[in-house]
């Protein structure tokens, strides 16, 4: 982890962005530049390294390190000689800000769990995201998510075991999990991918999400990031007439909502 120079925890006090946190700096710039761009800013021009650096008070190391994980989630790219540019298309699901927890609630509604799964297991597959396999021990948790007193997914989480013995006993009834890895277990997700595909639930899964036979689901992988490291590999199932994805592209149009319940 890179230690804070003297410089940034001397600049950094006013700018929104804190020093002692065992968060590094370019992560929590990372945060703030991601809500901006979630909010549509930067339509017009990507603001240069140097405005960054006098803006957050930090370094032009601590800017860049930032820049070069937003390109890596695809959120901005650079051409030599020209300078940063915000991508043309974003599909705001991957945005590290998603959160079907915050979602539900921002919608007027009642959100919560119904928890069917919290403990140690030995693992009867493979999870190469999390660098465990057939054998070794992972916490699984399984709960299916509510919207007021509507089902709207099924979601299935995958942890190393060390992080796991963290969440052993912790409530999960409510809430977005990862706001609870950051208060209980000091961890921080700062990015992570999602593939989603169209699918026909099984019999079982069916009825946890209440279904009609023959009704299809939105399924989702998902492997969330601290830094560099892979902390939660995610199998979800979500009713796709209470869950809807948009994309946008160009810079005309801006939809502030990225999931609808």
């Amino acid at each position: 982890m890179r230690t804070i120079s003297r410089n940034d925890r001397a600049r950094v006090v006013s700018s929104g962005l804190d020093p002692s946190s065992s968060e590094p700096l370019w992560s929590q710039l990372v945060r703030e530049l991601t809500q901006s761009l979630d909010r549509g800013e930067f339509r017009d021009a990507f603001p240069s390294e140097h405005e960054l650096s006098e803006k957050f008070k930090i370094s032009r190391h601590t800017v860049r390190e930032a820049i070069r994980q937003l390109t890596e989630q695809g959120r901005l790219y650079t051409i030599k000689g020209k300078g940063t540019f915000v991508s043309p298309w974003h599909d705001h699901l991957f945005a590290s800000s998603y959160s079907l927890a915050k979602e539900i609630t921002q919608s007027g509604v009642a959100e919560s769990s119904v928890v069917l799964g919290q403990l140690l297991i030995v693992l009867d597959r493979d999870i190469p995201e999390l660098g465990i396999g057939r054998g070794d021990q992972a916490f699984f948790v399984e709960r299916v998510r509510k919207a007021g007193t509507e089902v709207v997914a099924i979601n299935r989480s995958w942890f190393t075991e060390d992080l796991g013995i963290q969440l052993s006993g912790i409530d999960l009834s409510r809430g977005s999990i990862y706001e609870i890895l950051e208060s209980h277990c000091n961890v921080v997700i700062t990015g992570g991918w999602e593939k989603i595909r169209a699918a026909i639930p099984s019999t079982s899964d069916r009825e946890l999400l209440e279904l009609e036979a023959n009704q299809p689901v939105l399924s989702l992988e998902r492997a969330a990031y601290s830094g560099k490291s892979v902390v939660e590999w995610r199998e979800s199932l979500v009713r796709d007439d209470r869950f809807s994805l948009i994309a946008q592209w160009g810079s005309e149009v801006w939809h502030s909502n990225a999931v609808e319940s």
